[in-house]
């Protein structure tokens, strides 16, 4: 029997689809982590990944929609749209040298 099992998993994330993009991420810190170091490996990243979930050392924290990362926030103002000519008052003009152009 492989350990950890993956019901033993389920009991630390109870989403698998979940405990399969935290196992992920993590087995990926951790091999640039060892890139970085240049040391190597003992055991494959991925199972240094689920021991450290299973044994608590990583845990899924939840996002909620309200709260915003650094990473999300927007780094520029957002650009507001400019007034329409409705809401201008003027009256939109065609320019005709345009509009001859695209008709030959």
């Amino acid at each position: 029997m492989l350990y950890p099992s993956m019901n033993d998993l389920l009991k630390k994330v109870n989403n698998r689809y979940m405990l399969v993009n935290l196992t992920a991420k993590r087995a990926r810190d951790i091999a640039d982590e060892a890139e970085e170091a240049q040391t190597p490996l003992t055991e494959k990243p991925v199972k240094m990944a689920l021991n450290d979930i299973m044994s608590g050392h990583i845990v899924l924290r939840e996002h909620h929609a309200d709260e915003q990362d650094a990473d999300t926030a927007p780094a520029e103002p957002v650009h507001e749209a400019e007034p329409s000519d409705e809401e201008t008052g003027e009256t939109p003009v065609l320019d005709e040298s345009a509009q001859e152009s695209e008709q030959h």
